[in-house]
């Protein structure tokens, strides 16, 4: 994987079949160990047992292999997270359903060798793939804004701007944390907005 080409040229794809589950998960592995540019194919062939040939013709190169495991990956954030959204009873809890997403992403194992060892891959998938990667946040971020306006009596929220909003912050909590726990930062500056909706409605 060259320097250029890693993350510059990730374009997140539909979520991949089950069928793909162990050769992500074996791309999963080479990339929290080498990290995305240092892994090869033939690395995911060895840690899947399989031949190189076998795992371009199911997975492709490394890069596609990145992005069918972002996509993945996201998809199973928002399946864990929207049961737990439901039972949400209270503005408080919210909070803590948008931190656990932060927390899901900044301790993905490979989430966290690129942070540590290949940040700057981070601004080329930034600069590049951020839209991408928002309208994902997107299908996480509206229905927990909306769950927020039920239980915290904030009437008149804007709903798609502030899942924008959501979405972003998201996304710059993982690539940028905050000096203080995701929960935190995040009750610091939603407990403004709430009040401000509760005095309008």
């Amino acid at each position: 994987m060259t320097e250029t080409s890693c993350l510059t040229a990730l374009g997140l794809p539909p979520v991949p079949s089950k069928v793909l589950d162990p050769y992500l998960d074996a791309a999963a592995t080479c990339f929290a160990r080498h990290g995305l540019r240092r892994t090869r194919v033939t690395d995911i062939a060895e840690e899947v047992g399989v031949s190189r040939v076998t795992v371009y013709r199911q997975v492709g190169t490394t890069e596609d292999a990145a992005r069918l495991l972002l996509a993945r990956e996201l998809d199973r954030l928002v399946n864990s997270v929207l049961p737990t959204l439901v039972a949400v009873e209270d503005a408080d809890g919210i909070v803590t359903v948008i931190a656990s997403a932060v927390d899901f992403a900044v301790n993905h194992p490979v989430m966290r060798k690129v942070l540590q060892d290949e940040t700057d891959l981070v601004g080329a998938f930034v600069m590049s793939e951020f839209s991408t990667v928002l309208d994902r946040l997107l299908l996480l971020a509206e229905p927990v804004v909306r769950r927020l306006e039920v239980v915290a009596g904030a009437r008149d929220l804007d709903v798609p701007v502030l899942a924008e909003w959501v979405a972003r912050v998201v996304l710059t909590m993982v690539v940028a944390p905050p000096a203080v726990p995701p929960e935190e930062f995040l009750r610091s500056v939603l407990r403004p907005l709430l009040a401000a909706g509760r005095r309008q409605g």
